[in-house]
C-alpha cells in the first residue's frame, strides 16, 4: 500500500511537470515539497505554542473563568490537538513523499481531521454569537449564558461533528489521499456521492461563515448607533446648561470607526482566508468532476492546515488580558521554583504553607534570643545617687514586682528580679 501511494504521488508530480502551464514549471518538485514541509512544521510548532498559551493563561486564573473564556479554552484545546494532527502529520508525509501506515491510517486521519475542523469552526461561530449577544442584550445574556449551557453546546458540537464525518466510513463518498494536498480528505471528484460533499461544505464552512458575518455586521451597526446617540445626548446637555463645547474632530471620529472596522475585518477575514479557499477547491471538484490546479490546491490547503495557528493568534495572542494573565502566571511559577538571595546565594524556595507556618515561630525565637519584645510591667522613680543597689533590693517600701518580663504567647517566662529580691 505504501508503494502504491508513493507511485501515485510521483505520477501526479510528473503530470505537473509535463503541464504547459508556466506556473507549474516555475517550481522544482524537491523545492515544492521541502518548502511546504518545513513551513508546515514551523506552523505546527507555533500553533501548539499559541494554543497552549491560551489554555495556560485562562485555566489557572479564576477571575477569567467566564463563558467566553471557556469557549477560548475549548478552542485552544482543539487547536492544540489539531496542530499535531492537521498540520504536523501532513508535513512528515510531504517531506517523505509517501503516506505512512496505509489505507487504515488514512481513513482515521481524515475522520479525526474532519471532526476537529468542524468543532473548531463552530466554536469560532459560538464566540462571535456570544460577543453579539453580550453587546445586543447584555442583561439577558448575562443571566442565560451559563456554564451548564456551554457544556451542552460543546456536547452538541462534538455529536454533530461525529455525525457529519461518519458517512464516508459507511459508503457515502470516501476518504482518500490527495497527493497535491498532501493529506487524506473527502474525495470531491466522486460523482456518485456529490450530495455528501455539498452537505459537508455547507455545514462546515458556509453556514458558520454566514453567522460570523451576521454577528459582526450587527455589532458594527450597534456600535455606530450607540455612538450617534451618545453624541446627540451630549449636544442636548450642552444646549440645556448653556456651556461651550469644543467642536468634534472629524479625524478622531474617523480613526475610531476605522479601528472598529479593522478589528471586525481581522476576525472575519482570518476565518474566510483560512477555510474558504479549501471549500472553493472542493466545490470546484464537485462541479467539474476533476482535480483543480495543483498550485492553487497546495496554497489553499496550506491555509487550511494553518487554521490552529491562525485562530490562536487572532483570538488568543491579540488579547491583552490573556497576555497579562500569562505573564503573571509564569512569573509566579519562576519565583516559586527558584529565586536568588543576594547574601546567601541561590536556593529553592519552600512551600508557602510551610513558610507561613514556620515564620512566626522563627521570629519569636529570634526576638527572645536578642532580648527584644521585653514588656515593662512596673516602674518606679528612684534616685540612684541616694540609694545603692543593695538598698534598692532590700527596701521594704518598694513592691516586689517583676521589673521586666519576656513575652511569649502573652505569658511571662523569665523574671529578671524575683520576689525575694534575687536576680534570676
Amino acid at each position: 500500500m505504501v508503494e502504491e501511494n508513493t507511485t501515485a504521488i510521483l505520477m501526479v508530480t510528473d503530470n505537473i511537470l509535463d503541464d504547459n502551464d508556466i506556473s507549474h514549471r516555475l517550481w522544482f518538485p524537491d523545492t515544492v515539497y521541502i518548502l511546504r514541509g518545513v513551513s508546515l512544521i514551523i506552523i505546527s510548532l507555533f500553533g501548539a505554542i499559541f494554543n497552549a498559551f491560551m489554555v495556560i493563561a485562562i485555566v489557572p486564573n479564576r477571575r477569567l473563568r467566564t463563558v467566553r473564556n471557556v469557549l477560548l479554552v475549548h478552542l485552544g484545546s482543539v487547536g492544540l490537538a489539531a496542530s499535531v494532527i492537521t498540520t504536523f502529520v501532513p508535513a512528515i508525509v510531504i517531506l517523505k513523499r509517501e503516506w505512512i501506515g496505509g489505507s487504515i491510517t488514512c481513513q482515521i486521519y481524515a475522520f479525526v481531521n474532519s471532526i476537529l475542523t468542524c468543532v473548531s469552526v463552530w466554536t469560532i461561530t459560538a464566540l462571535s454569537w456570544d460577543k453579539y449577544q453580550t453587546i445586543a442584550a447584555p442583561l439577558h445574556h448575562s443571566l442565560t449564558a451559563t456554564f451548564k449551557k456551554m457544556s451542552g453546546c460543546f456536547l452538541g458540537f462534538w455529536t454533530c461533528a461525529v455525525a457529519l464525518c461518519l458517512p464516508p466510513l459507511m459508503g457515502a463518498n470516501e476518504y482518500a489521499l490527495h497527493p497535491a494536498m498532501g493529506l487524506c480528505a473527502v474525495r470531491g471528484t466522486n460523482v456518485h456521492h456529490r450530495w455528501y460533499t455539498v452537505v459537508y461544505i455547507c455545514c462546515a464552512f458556509c453556514i458558520p461563515l454566514a453567522l460570523v458575518i451576521y454577528c459582526y455586521a450587527h455589532i458594527f451597526r450597534i456600535a455606530r448607533t450607540q455612538s450617534s446617540r451618545i453624541a446627540a445626548t451630549m449636544v442636548r446637555m450642552v444646549s440645556v446648561i448653556q456651556a461651550p463645547i469644543a467642536p468634534a474632530n472629524p479625524t478622531t471620529l474617523s480613526m475610531r470607526g476605522t479601528k472598529a472596522m479593522s478589528t471586525i475585518l481581522q476576525l472575519v477575514g482570518s476565518f474566510a482566508l483560512t477555510y474558504i479557499p479549501y471549500s472553493v477547491v472542493l466545490s470546484y471538484e464537485i462541479c467539474k468532476g476533476d482535480s483543480a490546479n495543483s498550485v492553487l490546491v497546495s496554497i489553499s490547503t496550506t491555509f487550511f492546515q494553518a487554521a490552529p495557528f491562525t485562530n490562536a493568534a487572532i483570538y488568543g495572542l491579540r488579547n491583552k488580558i490573556l497576555r497579562g494573565s500569562f505573564y503573571r502566571y509564569t512569573r509566579r511559577k519562576i519565583q516559586h521554583l527558584c529565586y536568588k538571595d543576594t547574601r546567601r546565594g541561590s536556593f529553592k524556595s519552600i512551600k508557602k504553607s510551610t513558610s507561613t507556618a514556620r515564620l512566626p515561630i522563627l521570629n519569636r525565637k529570634l526576638n527572645l534570643q536578642n532580648g527584644n519584645n521585653l514588656k515593662r510591667t512596673y516602674s518606679v522613680q528612684v534616685c540612684l545617687h541616694e540609694m545603692k543597689d543593695n538598698d534598692l533590693l532590700s527596701a521594704p517600701s518598694l513592691p516586689r514586682a517583676h521589673s521586666y518580663t519576656g513575652v511569649a504567647n502573652g505569658q511571662p517566662f523569665l523574671p529578671l528580679i524575683s520576689e525575694k529580691g534575687e536576680t534570676a
